[in-house]
């Protein structure tokens, strides 16, 4: 399993903040990806470029730390290859490539389902080993109840697309779930490797899927007949430095300060996020049938990872009583918050790990 580095207590309102900030950047990805394949880039340009800024940036940043790379010996890059190019560089290929034909809030919705799938492989894996049949065929009956709901905002989102005959949404929405459970599939294996610093081994995962994109985008990305507009360069630039390469680095900063737990959350937060930002960035409008499928979603997800969600509500509660009954100082509640909880469920492990793929 991958792990941070120690970590002690963050301060209530510098974590939420910073949670805050990363749920942003990572729902930036989706309009801003809109506005760099519209406004003339292709799609093998804006994946490749955006791998290729942000691995420039983590390694500059890692070049500072001692030993940063100490762990990386012949056998973890063996494991490591695979979960590059599956976590990053098809993901960020197949998704660019789907916003050809989807607008950003379908993408949004989409790509909220890599927590729903990853606890699909789980279960599935699951039920293959060795062990209890009993047990291991109702823990993946569990979660496949689970699941329903989001694969019912799927069904919705897809159905709905099919039903007015747009071949294009159609398929460009299955690109983008195979996108999804590209991260997913990647995300069990990460969550499988051994003790590991968690924010070098992302800048590693980038610099795999950096050199794994390049080979593509010589051969296959066309040649530029007009030039691109300022909006799709600058929007290309901020998602190579800002949402991949920085939010790399904060998101590692946040689980290494407040937890695995509570920097999970982003998973509920940043898909309203992208929401928000496609009706403002690009003008889309969000109607009734995409909040129905993104709420049926993120109550999947709500599911299948209840200790990210019930252990940070309960304790919200708890501490906003306390702080009401003069045990804890109102300030004070938000911290103990955000401070690291021991993390207990295959979802929060795979939470943690998903991060990456933003």
């Amino acid at each position: 399993m991958v792990v941070a580095q120690s970590r002690s207590g963050a301060g209530g309102w510098a974590a939420v903040s910073l949670l805050g900030l990363v749920s942003l950047i990572w729902g930036a990805v989706f309009p801003l990806t809109n506005i760099a394949v519209h406004g003339g880039l292709s799609p093998t340009t804006v994946a490749t470029v955006r791998l290729v800024l942000a691995a420039l940036v983590l390694i500059c940043v890692s070049a500072f730390m001692r030993g940063a790379f100490a762990f990386l010996t012949p056998a973890n890059i063996r494991r490591l290859l695979p979960i590059g190019v599956l976590l990053l560089a098809v993901p960020h290929a197949l998704v660019t490539w789907s916003q050809y034909f989807i607008s950003s809030s379908q993408a949004v919705i989409l790509m909220a389902t890599v927590p729903l799938l990853t606890a699909f492989f789980a279960g599935f894996s699951t039920s293959r080993t060795g062990g209890a049949p009993q047990q291991e065929e109702t823990g993946f009956a569990s979660t496949a109840v689970r699941l329903l709901p989001g694969f019912l905002g799927i069904c919705l989102l897809v159905g709905s697309s099919a039903w007015h005959s747009d071949r294009g949404e159609v398929i460009g929405s299955i690109v983008a779930l195979v996108a999804s459970a590209s991260c997913a599939k990647a995300i069990l294996m990460l969550s499988r490797l051994p003790a590991m610093p968690a924010g070098h081994v992302g800048t590693v995962l980038c610099t795999i899927a950096a050199l794994a994109m390049l080979p593509v985008f010589l051969t296959a990305a066309p040649p530029l007949t007009v030039l691109p507009s300022l909006e799709a360069l600058a929007a290309l630039v901020f998602l190579g430095l800002v949402c991949t390469g920085l939010s790399s680095m904060l998101h590692a900063k946040l689980t290494m300060t407040a937890g695995a737990i509570f920097s999970s959350l982003g998973f509920y937060l940043s898909p309203i996020a992208g929401l928000a930002l496609s009706a403002l960035l690009v003008g889309e409008r969000i109607g009734a049938m995409y909040f129905a499928a993104i709420t049926l979603v993120l109550f999947s997800v709500y599911l299948v990872s209840p200790s990210a969600g019930i252990r940070f509500l309960n304790r919200a509660r708890n501490m906003l009583r306390a702080s009401k009954g003069g045990k804890i100082s109102d300030g004070r509640w938000l911290q103990q918050m955000a401070k690291p909880q021991p993390r207990r469920s295959p979802g929060d492990r795979g939470s943690q790990a998903a991060s990456s793929h933003s």
